[in-house]
């Protein structure tokens, strides 16, 4: 311990003052002494512990103790220790190795190796790991090594064999390139962790140049650098020089960003070019489609480009077409149309055109024709037209679907045959009974009152005008109004163009004044297909498809031309027979006289109990009911026979057999509806029957008003007692004027008509009672008894007939005046009730 000791005094001394120093001196001189003196007199090695442990509290030493606290050593010999690992490590030594190999603490050794980084530029830190310049050097010549070896390195491999990040090797790569102690090879500049050497390019260069020489189809380059391994990069930079100096022939398609992109070469392109100028030359068109599987991907472009002013091409969708089909296909449609016949051109234009390119093909070819004319006569082409859905015809031609092209000449007399069996068959119908016509719908009646109603203003102002109304009118200043949506009279407008709307909306109906006639079909699609294939004309046609297209075409002309002549034949048959319009018209005045009178009885029957009510209802069914019913069956029945037969005479057995007789609803007819008014009028229930019968109503055309006309029914009732009064001022018979007076005193003190037969006569005598002054009841009674005993005494003594007769002629003129001027006191028209 005293060299230690010395020693370390000495390298202490200059720090110190003299009296210290001397002091230390002796302490030296006496630890010295005492360690030469025999055992019994040495220090212990705890005295030499905590001396040492004095020192350097009072920093007079410093040291670092070893793991094991055994053993401690001073920093500059630490410092060395650690600069003979790192040299015998090769110059990369990882801290916590030092710290083992040196045992240690880390934490010491990294505060050392700071220090020791600070004083020491050849020295750096990186991942807790000191690094040399020594090992720095001799990495780059390894690397060189490596590029000597393969042509090429990569910072990844070196970073993952080294174990080093790859930007610290890439700069320590790049800092010596292109210098005679750094790596001698070139970057890539795309990929900047790549080097190779010049040596590794040029052969990379020859292996391309070989690879496009030997390629005679588009390549895709994106699998020659996946096939081969190629950079990328250096693979399209070898590419665009071997084309920009000719020494490969050929060019690159596509974008070079994306994997699309292909080398052509050229002997391709020639090979290719030659094929599609022979196509197009012998056969008249080229198809996109084999210009894709030639390896052309822009068909379109490439036609244009090709063949840009050279041939006189239509391009189609899918199709490129030359002149000579084109010029194929219009001597075809010429021959066609100047011979009256037709032509398919599927037949003349190659399988592969579709539908869609055949018909524009046609249309093409119908306007080069019209503009050959036009040019020839001087005048101006006229626009095809568009009749349907595949269908379109010049002046000359119509073509039906995409390939048939037939002359209008040949469609007109096929129309012209068409019509000559319309004719016949029209006829035939009408003769039959199978085209009757019904009543206007709402709208169109609702149109013609709206027309008369604004008639009737406008011919009201034009006689008002600004004096008024009449001769003595005083003159007034009228003033036009605007409104904010701008405009006078915006309200007026709007009403004439509701009413425009209107009437044409009320003419898609087959209609024809007040009456609207049923659609009727001359055939069935299918039907008249056949029809036309058997004509003289169009048996050359082998191909069913134009007959059905023709079919179609014509079967929307056939159906207007038979409606048409099915209402010509109409007409006349009604003017030769009396005129069945004015007959519809009779017919529907009669029949809503005969609901309205009743639905007015009906409301008379309610005035009695339920027993009497009932007996009413059924007599009133049997009669005026049954004869509205029957007026319905003889304008619907098809039985000429019996349209001359009164309604009042038919009974039920025939109204039933002729209801038999009508069509089924199935087959246009209304037997059911019928059938069901019928069961209603033999029934008892008058509700039923006015539901059943204002349905059969509707069935024979005729318009039933949506809301109650009250002033008819007002007008209805006045009719009604004005007829009473009428019959009963000019009646002699005792009964029957028993029976028209209590008929009118019925009226007169209900509001309500009633249609009763005279065995109610004494009921209705028994309802009166109630309602009428005692000298008149009691006259009433005295007449009620008198007509009985005539009525039940008519074979007895001819004596007490005539006082009975005598007795019934004195009081029938006091029996008129009493019922003709009796007025119920404090009693009003009842309300009309639903």
């Amino acid at each position: 311990y005293h060299v230690l000791l010395f020693s370390e005094l000495d390298i202490l001394k200059g720090d110190m003052s003299s009296s210290d120093w001397e002091e230390i001196k002796r302490l030296a001189a006496d630890f010295q002494r005492a360690q030469l003196t025999k055992s019994v007199q040495r220090l212990s090695e705890r005295n030499c512990v905590e001396l040492i442990n004095k020192l350097q509290e009072l920093d007079l030493l410093k040291i670092h103790y070893t793991s094991d606290g055994k053993c401690y050593v001073t920093t500059q010999q630490l410092h060395q220790e650690i600069l003979d690992e790192i040299y015998v490590a090769g110059g990369r030594m990882n801290l916590v190795d030092l710290s083992s190999t040196l045992c240690m603490d880390l934490s010491i050794i990294q505060c050392e190796a700071a220090a020791l980084l600070q004083k020491s530029p050849q020295l750096h830190l990186l991942q807790g790991q000191i690094i040399s310049k020594h090992y720095e050097y001799s990495l780059v010549e390894e690397v060189n090594e490596k590029l000597l070896k393969n042509g090429k390195v990569a910072v990844e491999d070196l970073a993952a064999e080294y174990e080093l990040p790859g930007d610290y090797i890439r700069k320590l790569l790049e800092s010596g390139l292109g210098s005679s102690s750094g790596i001698k090879a070139v970057q890539d500049s795309s990929n900047r962790g790549c080097f190779y050497t010049e040596q590794y390019l040029a052969r990379l260069r020859a292996c391309i140049r070989g690879l496009l020489t030997a390629v005679t189809v588009p390549t895709s380059l994106h699998r020659l650098i996946q096939a081969h391994g190629y950079n990328e990069n250096i693979f399209m930079n070898c590419v665009e020089r071997l084309l920009s100096s000719g020494r490969v022939c050929g060019e690159v398609v596509g974008s070079k960003q994306s994997k699309q992109c292909s080398f052509v070469p050229a002997i391709h392109s020639r090979t290719q070019n030659t094929w599609v100028d022979n196509f197009i030359n012998q056969n008249g068109y080229l198809e996109y489609e084999f210009l894709r599987r030639l390896g052309i991907e822009d068909p379109a472009s490439y036609i244009n480009r090709r063949y840009n002013s050279s041939h006189d091409l239509l391009m189609l969708p899918n199709v490129c077409v030359g002149q000579a089909l084109l010029q194929q296909l219009h001597s075809a449609v010429d021959e066609a149309i100047l011979t009256h016949s037709f032509v398919n051109v599927s037949m003349i234009v190659p399988s592969c055109f579709s539908g869609e390119e055949t018909q524009l093909l046609i249309e093409q070819t119908l306007q080069q024709r019209q503009d050959i004319v036009a040019a020839a006569t001087g005048k101006t082409s006229k626009g095809r037209k568009v009749h349907g859905a595949g269908t379109i015809s010049s002046s000359v031609a119509l073509v039906l679907g995409s390939s048939f092209v037939v002359s209008e000449v040949l469609v007109a007399t096929i129309k012209e045959k068409l019509q000559v069996e319309m004719t016949a068959r029209g006829q035939k119908l009408v003769a039959a009974g199978g085209f009757k016509p019904k009543a206007a719908t709402v709208k169109a009646r609702v149109d013609d009152n709206d027309q008369s109603s604004k008639k009737e203003d406008r011919r009201r102002k034009a006689t008002g005008g600004k004096t008024g109304g009449g001769t003595q009118g005083r003159e007034t200043k009228t003033r036009s109004t605007k409104t904010k949506k701008g405009g006078r009279g915006r309200a007026q407008d709007d009403s004439d163009d509701d009413q425009m709307s209107s009437s044409h909306q009320a003419s898609d109906c087959h209609t024809s004044g007040a009456l609207q006639f049923p659609q009727v079909e001359f055939l069935p699609i299918d039907e008249l297909s056949s029809q036309l294939a058997k004509m003289d004309e169009l048996k050359e046609a082998e191909d069913d498809e134009m007959m059905d297209l023709l079919a179609v075409e014509l079967h929307a002309w056939s159906k207007k031309v038979f409606a048409s002549i099915c209402e010509s034949s109409y007409h006349s048959l009604a003017s030769g027979g009396g005129g069945k319009r004015r007959t519809f018209q009779q017919l529907q005045d009669r029949v809503m006289a005969l609901l309205t009178a009743c639905k007015l009885a009906e409301r008379g029957t309610k005035e009695f109990g339920e027993d009497l009510g009932l007996q009413l209802s059924r007599h009133l069914l049997k009669t005026q009911c049954s004869e509205l019913l029957n007026e319905l069956l003889l304008f619907l029945t098809d039985d000429v026979s019996v349209r001359e037969t009164s309604a009042k005479d038919i009974t039920p057995e025939a109204r039933l057999q002729l209801v038999q007789q009508l069509r089924l609803a199935s087959q246009g007819g209304c037997r059911e509806t019928l059938l069901a008014a019928h069961k209603a009028v033999v029934g008892t229930d008058l509700t039923a029957f006015f539901a059943a019968a204002e349905l059969a109503i509707q069935e024979a055309g005729i318009l039933l008003p949506k809301k109650k006309d009250t002033k008819k029914e007002r007008q209805v009732l006045s009719a009604h007692r004005a007829g009473l009064l009428e019959q009963l001022s000019s009646c002699c018979e005792p009964a029957l004027c028993l029976h028209l007076a209590t008929l009118l005193l019925f009226h007169s003190v209900t509001g309500h008509t009633l249609h009763a037969s005279g065995k109610f006569v004494p009921h209705l005598v028994s309802f009166l009672k109630p309602h009428l002054p005692h000298h008149f009841n009691d006259l009433l009674q005295q007449y009620q008894g008198l007509v009985m005993q005539k009525l039940t005494n008519c074979d007895d003594d001819g004596a007490c007939i005539g006082v009975i007769n005598g007795r019934l002629e004195e009081l029938t003129p006091q029996l008129q005046e009493e019922a003709i001027t009796f007025k119920r006191q404090q009693a009003t028209t009842p309300a009309v009730d639903n």
